[in-house]
């Protein structure tokens, strides 16, 4: 009971997590919502919402946070080896600044294009980062997956697939 009760200290004392908050548990995949804890537990639901779960406290010591004060997108997108690069990055800052001068959208800074982040295999990745209100990434990254997609094509840039090539 001791132990349990330092860890519960710990959580409300350090401010760890709340009601509400996004977190990622070490040993479990994917982020859950904190939806009450106890002094011995703590009731989390799946991203998708489908399932509750009620976790020991001694768990949690390793919670991260997903949606403290602020979160971000870090957003990163392929575009293919022939694409005009300059153009592109370009593009996505427009892009990642458009999105924090809708109001409909949630970015709470300016776009901070990071550039050109891999020359991979099928493509270079470029780099964009957004900071959101705490929990909004998820449907600012989607919004920006939309936005960007549509202007890549009216602009002609393409993002590349896997392609195999094969001699005889």
């Amino acid at each position: 009971v001791l132990a349990s009760q330092r860890v519960v200290q710990a959580i409300l004392l350090d401010d760890r997590y709340g009601m509400g908050d996004w977190v990622l548990v070490e040993g479990i995949n994917g982020k859950l919502k904190v939806e009450a804890f106890t002094i011995f537990s703590t009731r989390v639901r799946d991203d998708d919402q489908a399932g509750v779960s009620s976790l020991p406290n001694s768990r949690m010591l390793t919670a991260r946070n997903l949606s403290k004060l602020w979160s971000q997108v870090d957003y990163r997108v392929d575009v293919g080896y022939s694409a005009d690069l300059n153009r592109a990055l370009k593009i996505l800052a427009d892009e990642g600044q458009g999105m924090c001068q809708d109001p409909t959208v949630s970015p709470v800074g300016p776009a901070n294009l990071k550039g050109v982040e891999t020359l991979g295999t099928n493509g270079i990745t470029l780099r964009l980062q957004l900071r959101t209100l705490p929990g909004a990434q998820w449907e600012v990254r989607r919004e920006l997956n939309r936005r960007v997609k549509l202007r890549f094509d009216q602009e002609g840039i393409e993002m590349p697939f896997p392609q195999l090539s094969l001699s005889l």
